[in-house]
């Protein structure tokens, strides 16, 4: 069984995905919270707009460990959203890089 993500595999999460979100100049003005424990900007400042994802720990864990791809729990349902604001298409983009880096050969 599948433990919970860390904060510290949280946190290098964040970080790889703040790398891609540099490399594609791309930062969607929006709030992200993931089950009411780990909350963050996509834009860089204090954002009106939030999205709130709730999905199983275990789930979360296998994401971040890139054993599923964020997407595909995106589209199969598996991920429930509460959206506060417009819909925008970028966060769905920048999310997909939520996930702990490839080691290094």
């Amino acid at each position: 069984m599948q433990q919970p993500a860390s904060f510290r595999e949280l946190a290098e999460s964040l970080e790889h995905l703040r790398k891609m979100q540099k490399r594609l100049a791309c930062y969607p003005d929006c709030r992200i919270v993931l089950n009411d424990r780990f909350e963050f900007d996509l834009g860089g400042g204090e954002s009106e707009n939030e999205l709130r994802c709730y999905l199983p720990e275990s789930l979360l864990s296998q994401i971040i460990n890139r054993d599923v791809h964020f997407n595909n729990a995106e589209v199969g349902c598996l991920i429930e959203f509460d959206r506060k604001g417009p819909y925008l298409v970028d966060v769905s983009t920048v999310l997909s890089f939520f996930h702990l880096p490839r080691p290094a050969n």
